[in-house]
């Protein structure tokens, strides 16, 4: 029976692998999957996070064109990037992450069923896994796949934690808001993009969520 210590270190390996950067964008791309996603991931602001993907990797591919030094450093981001587009773009791929995420939320359904009383993922104590999964869970209810992965008796336990995890006091402070979320987006978009059509819906979405803070 593993140590509480080496259970989290195993929780948190598993859990902080999981490329959610690649699943929020091809989840703007794949319309079968049928998400039901919140603010701030609705609207033109999936057009524009996708479209920042897109300006970074013209980026790289010109920087690397055009520099004298320190290409090996800018090709091994350019073939992160490609590796990453491949995914998000070709539904075969992208449902390899589909069930990495599944598989990684299945494995903890099934320890919470064998462990009947246990409250949070390593103990009856909240730990630092538990913001870890906490945050997945959000991520993944903020883009919309609660349907898909966990709702309706799919993985019951996996449910109930998130409700447990959303009933927390701390739970509006740790989560990101939506103007913080925005403006990660914003601070990651190519300076030169800024001025173009896609900053107007940013720019007016950060507005939005600012006022609601």
């Amino acid at each position: 029976m593993p140590t509480n210590s080496k259970k989290m270190e195993f929780y948190d390996s598993i859990i902080n692998q999981l490329p959610v950067g690649a699943l929020s964008l091809g989840s703007f791309i794949h319309d079968d999957l049928k998400l039901t996603p919140k603010p701030p991931f609705i609207g033109p602001i999936r057009k524009s996070c996708l479209k920042n993907n897109e300006k970074v990797y013209e980026l790289l591919k010109r920087s690397i064109e055009d520099a004298e030094t320190n290409k090996s450093g800018l090709l091994r981001k350019l073939d992160i990037q490609d590796r990453r587009k491949r995914l998000i773009q070709s539904r075969v791929e992208f449902q390899k992450i589909l069930d990495a995420v599944n598989n990684v939320l299945r494995y903890i359904d099934n320890d919470f069923k064998e462990n009947p009383g246990r409250e949070w993922l390593i103990s009856n104590e909240y730990s630092l896994a538990d913001i870890s999964f906490g945050l997945l869970l959000h991520r993944l209810y903020q883009l919309g796949f609660e349907n898909y992965y966990w709702a309706y008796g799919k993985l019951p336990y996996v449910e109930s934690y998130f409700l447990r995890f959303k009933k927390r006091p701390t739970y509006q402070k740790l989560m990101p808001s939506n103007f913080k979320i925005l403006k990660d987006i914003w601070q990651n978009t190519p300076a030169n993009y800024k001025i173009g059509a896609g900053a107007g819906f940013l720019g007016m979405a950060m507005f939005a969520a600012l006022a609601h803070k």
